[in-house]
């Protein structure tokens, strides 16, 4: 049993080890990406951008809003006027001057129908709409088996 457990934090800790993560860069005001090594895997063409998480960056292109994969590849177009990062797998965005949620597959999650929308926190996000506040709560159920 404990050999079991042993293999599975050294198998985890080799993974971790492993994972690719980008460091932005600044070069002549624009945003790019670099491995650990100093790389440049994704140039500094980007107006502005986030750190990677969750695998993806949010970055800016033409005053629009879209997120790169970390080999540079646009995953989600640059359509938003608006948009934060993934917390609990959505992420806000504003199109259309309406704040709606997404998923990683750019799918709507959540009707563009709030005038103001804050991103989710253990599964609540604060929103407004026709000058009326609430909390959308999303129920997300995890299963995690570990056979030992």
């Amino acid at each position: 049993m404990k050999e079991k457990l042993l293999t599975i934090v050294l198998i985890f800790v080799l993974i971790s080890g492993y994972s690719q993560n980008l460091i932005r860069f600044y070069e002549k005001a624009k945003v790019g990406y670099k491995n650990n090594s100093g790389v440049v895997i994704v140039p500094a063409k980007y107006y502005a951008g986030s750190d990677f998480s969750n695998g993806v960056a949010l970055v800016i292109e033409n005053n629009k809003r879209g997120f790169i994969n970390v080999k540079g590849e646009v995953v989600i177009p640059f359509e938003y006027d608006d948009a934060s990062l993934f917390f609990d797998g959505l992420a806000c965005v504003l199109k259309n001057g309406k704040y709606g949620y997404i998923n990683k597959l750019n799918q709507t999650v959540i009707n563009f129908e709030y005038d103001i929308a804050f991103d989710f926190l253990n599964g609540i996000a604060r929103v407004s709409k026709n000058n009326l506040w609430g909390f959308i709560i999303v129920m997300v159920m995890k299963l995690f088996l570990l056979n030992i």
